[in-house]
């Protein structure tokens, strides 16, 4: 290579991972040390305020993000404990994000435990693994943030596939999102993130784990190790009013345009139903199984946030989790013609049952006690506003 070349690529290189180091500077992080001690609530709160404190989304890049992933252990994806990004690294991919605050609500029978169980306060945030566009398609995603009281939160992400797909345009709410999928891609860029994360799983990073969720209680403490049951795998099935709403966008901002479309239409409704998949052999022996609802908080709506897109981190889980407690899934999950077409485009998505939405019992205790929760926060704030006009009232009295 000659010299001028050399001196191009470093100083290329040293513009790059200094822009890494500005980029992590930008925005502010206002959370206390004791943050993963509070109530799943308050843990929610803070975070949501954080989140609506700057509605201007990051912009799309090509040359921090893969200099980023090599200046930050992958392995972090999965061990780092905490709700908020590294310092200086930034999103190698789902650079975009929006918004919503919500609920996870269980079926009355699920047979899973912990938090499938229980429920959860979550925020959730819709994103696409790289920018999109009319003609090269997009790579639906959502992951979701679950809180528990005193416990930093449980996470997972959940995607179409991890290559573009055109299969229904731009219209983010047409296609259902897993856990799990498939291995078979002629993109290069995910075969060499693929053979990142191989280097520090046994197992394929293309099945996500879930399995803290059924190995934590909502108050924080964990199950009796006897009573854990974790699914094979999840899937979101979007709700049918959400079909169709960007069927005509074009654009390159799906996110902003999932924002101006949905807003807060979907407020106390559900946006996605939780299906369990029961074990590997689906469709055929096992199968797939409603156990709840995402639902948006009565008031919520929708927002695009640049603190979310350069701060909001969402700890993955390895699959290895699963199989320690179902050894029985071991041998699928090492069988490469098993992993090349799991998941929902090549396998499941035929296969879905069609979705009734009713109001459950339980949906119906969340938004009451969501409401309580809200009226509650309302009327201390207007204790707190009459208390400052009392003070200063009195304060004009004294020196007047």
């Amino acid at each position: 290579m000659p010299a001028t070349s050399r001196k191009h690529l470093a100083l290329f290189a040293f513009v790059s991972v200094v822009a890494v180091v500005i980029h992590g500077l930008t925005g502010h992080v206002h959370l206390p040390k004791e943050f993963h001690s509070f109530s799943a609530f308050d843990q929610r709160k803070l975070l949501w305020q954080n989140i609506r404190s700057d509605p201007v989304s990051e912009k799309w890049g090509w040359a921090i993000a893969p200099l980023s992933m090599l200046c930050w252990p992958m392995i972090k994806v999965f061990t780092d404990e905490t709700d908020i990004r590294p310092f200086g690294k930034k999103r190698a991919a789902h650079v975009v994000g929006s918004y919503g605050i919500g609920r996870f609500v269980p079926s009355e029978d699920t047979p899973y435990s912990g938090v499938y169980k229980e429920g959860a306060p979550a925020i959730l945030r819709f994103s696409t693994a790289t920018e999109p566009s009319a003609k090269g398609g997009m790579t639906p995603a959502v992951a979701v943030k679950h809180f528990v009281d005193g416990k930093p939160s449980l996470n997972y992400a959940a995607m179409y596939t991890f290559d573009n797909t055109v299969e229904h345009g731009l219209d983010f709410f047409s296609y259902p999102l897993s856990t799990h999928g498939p291995r078979k891609s002629d993109n290069i860029g995910l075969k060499l993130l693929a053979w990142g994360f191989d280097q520090i799983s046994k197992i394929s990073a293309t099945l996500g784990g879930t399995i803290s969720l059924a190995q934590t209680k909502r108050n924080g403490r964990k199950v009796a190790n006897d009573e854990v049951n974790v699914p094979f795998a999840i899937i979101l099935q979007p709700h049918e009013e959400l079909k169709g709403l960007l069927k005509d966008y074009e654009g390159s901002d799906v996110m902003g345009e999932v924002v101006r479309q949905v807003g807060c239409k979907m407020g106390g409704k559900p946006v996605y139903r939780v299906l369990a998949v029961t074990g590997p052999d689906f469709p055929g022996e096992d199968s797939v199984v409603p156990i709840g609802e995402y639902v948006l908080e009565e008031s919520s709506c929708l927002v695009t946030s640049g603190w979310g897109d350069r701060h909001l981190f969402f700890q993955q889980q390895q699959f290895e989790g699963e199989l320690e407690w179902k050894p029985e899934w071991r041998e699928k999950a090492g069988d490469e013609q098993f992993l090349l077409l799991e998941g929902l485009p090549y396998k499941w998505k035929d296969f879905l049952p069609k979705w009734t939405v009713t109001e459950s019992q339980e949906e119906k205790e969340w938004v009451r006690a969501e409401a309580e929760e809200i009226e509650k926060e309302k009327s201390l704030e207007r204790e707190n506003r009459a208390s400052q006009a009392v003070e200063a009232l009195r304060e004009r009295t004294i020196f007047s």
